[in-house]
């Protein structure tokens, strides 16, 4: 049976969804079976870092409605047919059925290695509904005060879900890529959110001019999914 991993974030803009089409295509170079769901409903863009936004019949939503199969929605992202998106829906009217999700995610552990959950900026009810399914929680974090915020607020929620939290820092400037630097992040993730740090990440907005660039970044991501595949640590 697979895991699945919840992408999350307490703030938007902090490069959530660039993260998880990363993690995605990393996994998938380490011989993983990888599927990505995008639950941010409304305003889906995982499609777009794979250019599909133009091939899209089915979505999760009608998965979870019973309009088609989920192997209907299912998009190969490679010619193995181990990588697959099931994209989310345009729709903002819609709340997250726990049965239908349940059933869709005993699917997917089945069928693949790893099933990675895009899902919206802060803490909605689709996370609500979404959390008794989640092995773990991945949270997207940056340097700024309100980004710090909100993700100490996430972390605490996770908390009394019995969760575990794993905190990746993004675009991060050069300095923090110094070995002090990521002493410090890693006694921050420890003692102020009480997670565990798996690792820092430059800005590649400045790097990359494409949102398919992103995915060939394999330098920056290895460590960070090889980190991901071990046993979650206990923090204090």
């Amino acid at each position: 049976m697979g895991d699945v991993f919840m992408v999350a974030s307490g703030k938007g803009g902090v490069g959530k969804t660039t993260l998880c089409a990363m993690l995605g295509s990393q996994f998938a170079r380490m011989d993983k079976t990888v599927v990505m769901l995008d639950t941010d409903f409304g305003l889906r863009n995982l499609d777009l870092y794979f250019h599909l936004e133009n091939k899209i019949i089915y979505n999760l939503v009608d998965v979870l409605k019973g309009v088609c199969s989920y192997r209907q929605a299912l998009l190969p992202l490679d010619s193995n047919r181990t990588f697959y998106i099931m994209p989310g829906s345009r729709n903002y009217d819609f709340s997250l059925p726990e049965d239908a999700f349940s059933c869709l995610i005993e699917k997917l552990k089945a069928q693949f290695d790893i099933v990675l959950i895009d899902t919206p900026a802060g803490i909605t009810p689709i996370h609500q509904a979404m959390f008794p399914y989640v092995d773990q929680a991945l949270v997207v974090v940056t340097m700024s005060q309100a980004s710090l915020a909100d993700a100490l607020s996430f972390c605490h929620v996770l908390q009394k879900q019995g969760l575990p939290a794993r905190l990746i820092f993004n675009q991060m400037g050069p300095d923090m890529a110094k070995r002090r630097n990521r002493s410090r992040l890693q006694e921050m993730a420890r003692h102020a959110f009480h997670a565990e740090y798996l690792g820092s990440l430059p800005d590649m907005h400045k790097k990359c001019a494409m949102p398919s660039d992103f995915l060939i970044r394999g330098k920056e991501i290895l460590p960070i999914c090889r980190t991901i595949l071990m046993p979650a640590k206990e923090t204090e």
